[in-house]
């Protein structure tokens, strides 16, 4: 290796017999879209995979002290490190600014991630590294890697989801009863929180273990939180007559999400190796909205649930879930194209944007519970249908 820390160029025979890590780097410098051009950080991503390989530490400070002459210590903060640095302090803003963004576009191979990163093995290229500032992973979501698009995904969903709720309240659903804009803002609540703690998690997740497996927790929180703000409005239009059943389902959907917050508080909870048993968990607790769905059609009448109740979007809204769902926990299409979905198209992606559109599904399903309730309001009906002023079980 030479003094600037270039590799010499090998025959396609000379890298079958390198080290591992040397082979491994050469496939993640294909991810580098301007190969005339490669920077500071990314020469210095040679030597350090040719170090160590996976090594997050020993890759934040060759990076570093490669593309800039100060370096910092494995356990210094970066505003240690900043303080350290010659000059005004806009120069060392400056500084601190090109280190975040240079570092922000380092992606590697999938096998030169440290264990903590490696949730997901089809995916080969463009992950990104262990980058252990805030700064610099909010950078890197205006770079392409592995996460771009998980991060804008929910990103642009909570936005339109916060932007809906907004324009709602301010059309038609100020003018509803207090009750049911409380039901409606638990809902958008609900669904905005998910995907903004989804958003925030993707794009700190390689900031370090710590943030990862905080951030990580937050994001399975949102999910059950997601499960009990979606069940408020349609228990409380579809049970309206019937406060009894209404508030036995309320506190067993309630139950359900807490449980589920505190199952994602388990240590292991967020391991690549238990992406089933997350899976699993979640889509048992979107699956239990059959019970009072069914409850309501059997005891009423299937008609009846499809006119009034909006089973029909329920029914949609749940296939979208449990599809987007089963994407995820499979990994397709990646799994049977590794490589080829790394960027665009993966299963974490196709997972979100189906939650996105499951949201806006049922929000349109509540609505038409909400305009016959109306309706029956305004027609003086409420509760005066022989078949819907049934007070037991059926």
């Amino acid at each position: 290796m030479g003094e600037d820390g270039e590799l010499p160029s090998t025959s396609k025979e000379e890298n079958l017999e390198a080290s591992e890590s040397i082979a491994l780097y050469e496939i993640s410098l294909e991810t580098v879209d301007d190969e005339d051009e490669e920077t500071d950080s990314i020469q210095s991503l040679k030597h350090a995979a040719n170090r160590l390989l996976g090594a997050d530490d020993i890759i934040k400070s060759e990076i570093v002290s490669s593309a800039f002459t100060s370096e910092i210590a494995i356990d210094q903060t970066w505003g240690e490190w900043m303080q350290e640095l010659p000059g005004s302090t806009w120069i060392k803003v400056r500084t601190f600014g090109k280190v975040q963004w240079r570092w922000s576009k380092n992606c590697v191979h999938y096998a030169h991630l440290p264990e903590w990163l490696k949730d997901n093995r089809f995916l080969l290229r463009c992950n990104r590294l262990p980058i252990y500032s805030f700064t610099g992973c909010m950078l890197s979501a205006f770079r392409i890697h592995t996460e771009t698009g998980n991060i804008w995904t929910h990103l642009i969903g909570s936005l339109l989801t916060v932007g809906y709720c907004i324009y709602a309240f301010a059309s038609r659903l100020h003018k509803l009863h207090w009750t049911e804009q409380l039901v409606y803002a638990a809902f958008f609540l609900a669904a905005s929180l998910c995907m903004g703690f989804s958003c925030i998690f993707h794009a700190v997740i390689n900031h370090s273990p710590k943030v990862f497996k905080l951030f990580s927790r937050l994001d399975y929180s949102g999910i059950s939180l997601l499960v009990i703000g979606s069940y408020m409005p349609w228990l409380y239009y579809s049970y309206f007559c019937h406060p009894t059943i209404y508030v036995v389902y309320t506190v067993v959907t309630c139950v359900m999400g807490i449980s589920g917050i505190f199952v994602s508080l388990w240590d292991e909870f967020d391991k690549p190796k238990y992406r089933n048993v997350r899976a699993g968990v979640f889509l048992t607790m979107g699956l239990s909205a059959v019970v009072p769905a069914f409850h309501y059609a059997i005891k009423f009448g299937w008609s009846i649930a499809l006119d009034r109740a909006s089973l029909g979007w329920m029914i949609l809204m749940g296939s979208l879930y449990v599809f987007g769902t089963m994407l995820y926990m499979f990994q397709i299409p990646e799994r049977w194209f590794p490589g080829k979905f790394d960027i665009w198209g993966q299963s974490h992606q196709m997972f979100h944007i189906f939650v996105l559109v499951a949201v806006f599904v049922h929000y349109h399903g509540i609505s038409v519970l909400e305009a016959n309730h109306t309706e029956d309001i305004l027609n003086n009906r409420v509760c005066t249908d022989n078949i819907l002023n049934t007070t037991t079980f059926g």
